[in-house]
């Protein structure tokens, strides 16, 4: 991603990784999780922690 955008300064590149780091982790599905995203998975381990 680096190396694919122009940016124009610190803030716009922590805006856009900031971006990358939201879509890896809420939108794309992992397959090594069975087809789901991070934050599902981490989600479903915190409620499962509570209910135990």
């Amino acid at each position: 991603m680096i190396y694919l955008l122009d940016f124009d300064d610190g803030k716009h590149l922590r805006f856009e990784v900031n971006k990358w780091f939201k879509w890896y982790n809420e939108q794309r599905f992992h397959q090594a999780l069975d087809y789901q995203t991070p934050n599902t998975v981490y989600w479903k381990s915190l409620k499962s922690l509570e209910l135990a």
